[in-house]
C-alpha cells in the first residue's frame, strides 16, 4: 500500500493516518476482552546522526495483541511512503501483555504472567530495536510485582530522553506509589531508583501517564484524596514535577485538574502533550469528549481551555487513545467503539476543530494511539509523521 507524497496539502498527516489505519486493521477480531483492542505504539528508527536527506530512513511501528501475546512490527519507508511487515513479526512476548512503552532504541513490555491476580508474576521485559530492520530482541527481564507490597503494577511510560521508566501502581493500599526505573542505554535493562518511589502526602492512585516533551513534568490520570460515603475521590489529571537528570518526582502536588463538562464527569483515559509543551490533551471515554488544558511552564499546573464534545456520539464513540503529530498542529483520537480515528487541528488557543474528512475508518476495537517523542532523535523529513 502506498500514498503519494504530493497528494493533498498535509502529506505528514496523510501518511500518519495511513500507517495507523493499516496497523489498526491488522488487529481486527484479535483484541482481548480485558483491553478491548490493540495498542498502536510507533517508534522512530534510532540513529546516531541524521542521514542525508536523500537516504532512506524507516519509521517503525508496533502493535501489541494481548490475546495472542505478541507484538506486530511494521516499517514505513519515508522515501516511498510504503508500509511493510518487519521480518520476524509478530514477536512473542510474556503471557498476558498489559502495556507497552518505547524509547528510541528499546520497547518495554509489561505482562502479568499466567495468573493475572498474582502481583508477583508481573514482569517488565526490555526489547532492543534493530536500527536497520526494526526487529525486536529480548535483552532483559525484571520482576516488578514483588516490589510494591501487594499492589498491582498498572501502566508504564518512558521519558523522551529514554533515561527513565515510570510505573503506576494500584491496589489495596491507600497510597500506592509510582515506581521509577533507570534505563541502561546499552542493554535497556531496568534498575529501580529506590529513592524515587513516589508517594504523595495524601491518598493517591495513578493510572495512565505521560511525560512532557521538555521532561519537566509527569502528568498522571489519577484519583487523589479520600472518598466520602458513597462518593469516589476526586479524579482528573495530576501534574508532578520531575528532575530530568535523576528521574526523581517531587512529593509536592499542585492542584488536581478535574475535567469540567456540562454532561457529567469521567475519568481521563489517555493523554498527550503538544511538542511546544503548551497544552495537555486528554480523552474522557464515557463522555465522548476530548479535554485541552494549558500548562503553566514552571509548576505544570493545568487550566482547562477547551473541550470538544460529541455527547450524541455522531463521530467518535468511546475515545480512548490520543496522539499529537510532531508539528503540534493535529491531534488524533482513537474511537474504540466507533472503530475510527478522529483528527483535529489544534489552534494557538487550544481549540480543537475536526479536519475535512474526519473521522477516518480504522480497525475494529482500536483503543490507543501512542506517539514516540523524537525531540532527541534526528528526523530529516518531518512530513512522514510518527
Amino acid at each position: 500500500m502506498k500514498l503519494s507524497r504530493n497528494a493533498g496539502p498535509q502529506p505528514a498527516l496523510c501518511l500518519f493516518l495511513l500507517t495507523l489505519m493499516i496497523l489498526a486493521s491488522v488487529g481486527c477480531g484479535t483484541a482481548s476482552s480485558a483491553n478491548k483492542g490493540t495498542t498502536t505504539t510507533p517508534t522512530n528508527s534510532p540513529t546516531n546522526s541524521p542521514p542525508a536527506a536523500s537516504a532512506p530512513q524507516n519509521t517503525f511501528s508496533y502493535v501489541n495483541n494481548p490475546k495472542s501475546n505478541n507484538v506486530f512490527g511494521f516499517s514505513a519507508n519515508n522515501q516511498t511512503s510504503s508500509v511493510s511487515a518487519i521480518s520476524g513479526s509478530p514477536f512473542a512476548v510474556p503471557t498476558y501483555l498489559v502495556d507497552v512503552a518505547t524509547s528510541g532504541s528499546f520497547i518495554f513490555v509489561e505482562s502479568t504472567g499466567v495468573n493475572a491476580l498474582n502481583p508477583a508474576e508481573y514482569v517488565l521485559t526490555s526489547y532492543k530495536v534493530d536500527a536497520t530492520t526494526g526487529a525486536l530482541t529480548s535483552s532483559s527481564t525484571l520482576n516488578v510485582g514483588s516490589m510494591f507490597g501487594g499492589d498491582y503494577p498498572s501502566n508504564i511510560a518512558v521519558d523522551p530522553a529514554g533515561k527513565y521508566l515510570y510505573m503506576s501502581v494500584i491496589g489495596p493500599s491507600p497510597n500506592p506509589p509510582i515506581g521509577v526505573f533507570s534505563i541502561d542505554p546499552n542493554t535497556g535493562s531496568l534498575s529501580e531508583v529506590t529513592t524515587s518511589e513516589f508517594t504523595s502526602a495524601q491518598p493517591f492512585a495513578g493510572y495512565r501517564m505521560v511525560v512532557s516533551p521538555n521532561e519537566k513534568f509527569l502528568f498522571v490520570a489519577a484519583a487523589v484524596g479520600t472518598a466520602s460515603t458513597g462518593t469516589p475521590p476526586p479524579q482528573g489529571v495530576q501534574p508532578i514535577t520531575r528532575d530530568p537528570n535523576t528521574g526523581i518526582l517531587s512529593s509536592t502536588l499542585v492542584p488536581l485538574a478535574i475535567p469540567k463538562s456540562s454532561v457529567g464527569s469521567s475519568n481521563i483515559e489517555a493523554m498527550a502533550v503538544t511538542p511546544s509543551n503548551n497544552f495537555l490533551l486528554g480523552t474522557a471515554v464515557s463522555l465522548n469528549q476530548v479535554f485541552v488544558w494549558s500548562i503553566e511552564p514552571n509548576t505544570g499546573a493545568l487550566t482547562q481551555v477547551s473541550v470538544f464534545g460529541d455527547p450524541q456520539a455522531t463521530m467518535m464513540i468511546a475515545p480512548r487513545g490520543i496522539a499529537v503529530d510532531p508539528t503540534g498542529k493535529f491531534a488524533i483520537v482513537a474511537g474504540s467503539d466507533s472503530n475510527n480515528l478522529s483528527v483535529f487541528s489544534i489552534s494557538s488557543s487550544g481549540t480543537l476543530t475536526p479536519v475535512a474528512g474526519s473521522p477516518f475508518p480504522a480497525g475494529s476495537g482500536t483503543t490507543s494511539v501512542r506517539s514516540h517523542s523524537r525531540a532527541r532523535l534526528p528526523v530529516p523529513d518531518w512530513r512522514v509523521g510518527f
